[in-house]
């Protein structure tokens, strides 16, 4: 392990330390026993799609991803070898392979914890998607067809103390193009 990246890893946990209290109702790190850790799972309180036996709906619960910090991350970030979904197998989201473990987000190499766990959050709740390079092609054609039922009615996390507590999601806003992918920010 490099300085850079054992320095990168520190600041990390105690980055995760901070946020976690900050927003401990709603995000919990579990880091791995390495010093510094190099892996988490970040348990989300939240709401997100299921599915379940008569089609998707809207499930309060845990949800829980996995962050690996690879050891040339400060090179090189692949979200397929950084995030793995965990839990729960039943969500239905566009850009969320259950099955496969994968979360197709945008992650650059050296993307703090904070900017992937915030990303991850957004997500989930349906601050943020892309339909038109989704893992889930069934959830995309169902965000499609539903798009006024995003967000889902979640506060957003906090970064800081001097932050106000978080108030519910505001009325799903205008598509935005990036990259060449419409993705659906509110």
């Amino acid at each position: 392990m490099t300085p850079i990246l054992k320095n990168f890893l520190f600041a990390q946990l105690e980055e995760s330390q901070r946020i976690q209290a900050l927003n401990s109702e709603r995000v919990m790190f579990l880091p791995d026993d390495r010093s510094p850790p190099q892996r988490y799972v970040v348990a989300f309180l939240g709401a997100s799609l299921v599915n379940g036996a008569h089609g998707p709906r809207v499930e309060k619960g845990e949800f829980h991803v996995g962050v690996h910090f690879p050891d040339d991350y400060m090179l090189r970030a692949d979200a397929g070898t950084i995030l793995t979904w965990l839990h729960p197998r039943a969500i239905f989201h566009p850009n969320i392979l259950p099955q496969a473990g994968a979360v197709c987000l945008r992650i650059t190499p050296g993307m703090p914890l904070l900017e992937i766990v915030h990303t991850l959050w957004d997500t989930i709740n349906f601050f943020i998607w892309a339909t038109d390079s989704a893992l889930n092609r069934d959830a995309a054609q169902f965000v499609r067809r539903h798009v006024d039922m995003f967000p889902l009615k979640a506060p957003a996390l906090r970064r800081t103390s001097a932050e106000p507590a978080p108030k519910a999601a505001p009325a799903p806003g205008p598509d935005t193009e990036l990259k060449g992918e419409k993705i659906h920010a509110s």
